[in-house]
């Protein structure tokens, strides 16, 4: 007996029953499969049936959009005027829908376009995930991955358009992240910030701008792997590229600090590499706080030493390393006065002028140095080489790296929005502001 399978979509009235309109979706001949390929439908197949599900349900839904008699903002009395053609774009599918249009008698201007209606034509699933590649990806090969899922070279999907989507949904999220939220007075004990920069080469003039990286996170969701290694369960990531004089960023600092507790009673600890404009960023939340305490991250004080080494000769690794263990029991001034006597026994003015460096390191952060000794004791935080992952997650992946690129500023500020928020712990309730930015609910 030869047999098969049909696909049939009904509208039909819910409280009787009867069928409305039917439509035959698929009928399909059952056959023996002889590949694994044969075994059910083939991706062009599937995106096939799909398409032809959404064309029946949209086609019935559009029809109940400007179907009433009365304006929905001012309650006068409306007439037809004919239908508008509009695109609508599914995630996997494009699709072409009839609206009715309406004219409001008392002159209201009613909407007639999907993008009138709902802010856009574009599904926010569709969306998202054009958000999501494109802060993954090159908007290159984010176009062919999209391409590929839906089987065909989609208009929606180009490289012009991909930019405009990151440029939206980066505008949205800067919005949300930057609005002014005032501090509670009370918030949880503690909170810690590791700010950090990473540079980003610049398109106009082949030089580069730096990019300005917060995460902020409770103690108690830093999650112990073993001694060398630890993962933060919970945080808030922020960025920002803008040359503003830090006050996106700021802002941006500011919430996130909030969205992970921050109260008038809070204690921050704020670990940087040494650049003023860390601490900057770190001292701009000082009046919304209890305290900020800014430490000169250990990581970054042992790479600058790890960076410097072929600037000592063998008979002098001792003394440098003494210089290291000052730092480490927080003594600066007996550091930099050790130093000092480095330089003045080195006669290669290229290892003298290493060593020079080292020391107006030291010296300009000397009052970020402390006891890390007696912190490391007290199970205290005074190191991260989570804030060197935070700057390679968030641009040198994307931005750097093997990526062979220059960037406006404008274009690095807007993939490293989305990717912030990515990388952050609120991802889907960021993603669920940004709809609420972007659509608006049909009258």
């Amino acid at each position: 007996m030869a047999t098969g399978i049909k696909i049939i979509a009904q509208h039909y009235d819910i409280s009787t029953g009867e069928v409305l309109e039917s439509q035959e979706i698929l009928n399909d001949e059952l056959h023996s499969p002889n590949h694994l390929k044969d075994l059910g439908y083939l991706h062009l197949e599937q995106i096939d049936l799909l398409s032809k599900c959404q064309d029946f349900k949209i086609s019935r839904q559009i029809k109940l959009v400007n179907n009433s008699n009365a304006c929905p903002i001012c309650g006068s009395k409306t007439v037809k005027m004919g239908k508008y053609t509009s695109d609508f774009h599914a995630i996997f599918s494009d699709h072409t829908v009839e609206i009715q249009r309406i004219k409001c008698k008392g002159g209201c201007n009613l909407p007639y376009k999907l993008e009138g209606l709902f802010g856009s034509n574009t599904h926010p699933d569709l969306l998202k995930k054009q958000a999501e590649l494109t802060a993954e990806k090159s908007y290159v090969k984010a176009s062919k991955e999209l391409n590929y899922d839906s089987l065909e070279g989609r208009a929606i999907n180009n490289r012009t358009h991909l930019s405009r989507v990151s440029s939206k949904v980066s505008a949205a999220l800067e919005l949300i992240k930057t609005q002014d939220i005032p501090t509670p007075e009370k918030g949880v004990d503690e909170l810690v910030a590791v700010i950090d920069g990473g540079h980003i080469k610049d398109r106009g003039e082949g030089r580069s701008f730096e990019a300005m990286t917060a995460a902020i996170y409770h103690p108690d969701n830093v999650e112990y792997i073993d001694k060398n290694h630890t993962k933060i369960t919970k945080k808030q990531v922020v960025a920002s590229a803008k040359d503003d004089n830090q006050q996106c960023m700021r802002l941006q600092f500011k919430n996130a600090c909030i969205s992970e507790g921050l109260g008038k009673n809070t204690n921050i600890t704020c670990l940087a590499d040494g650049a003023k404009n860390c601490w900057t960023v770190a001292h701009s939340i000082s009046t919304e706080c209890q305290q900020v305490l800014c430490i000169l991250d250990w990581f970054h004080i042992g790479m600058k030493f790890k960076n410097n080494q072929s600037a000592i000769s063998d008979d002098k690794k001792d003394e440098y390393e003494a210089v290291k263990w000052c730092l480490w029991h927080g003594n600066s001034e007996k550091a930099i006065t050790k130093l000092q006597g480095l330089i003045d026994s080195t006669e290669c003015s290229k290892s003298k002028n290493k060593l020079n460096k080292l020391q107006t390191y030291i010296t300009n952060n000397k009052d970020k140095i402390v006891n890390y000794d007696q912190r490391d004791e007290k199970g205290l935080i005074y190191a991260s080489s989570y804030a060197e992952s935070t700057v390679n997650n968030l641009i040198n992946v994307r931005q750097k790296n093997k990526q062979r690129m220059t960037w406006t500023r404008e274009g690095a500020h807007q993939i490293i929005q989305i990717r912030a928020a990515k990388i952050g712990s609120n991802w889907e309730k960021d993603w669920l502001a940004v709809e609420n930015k972007i659509y608006r609910k049909a009258a």
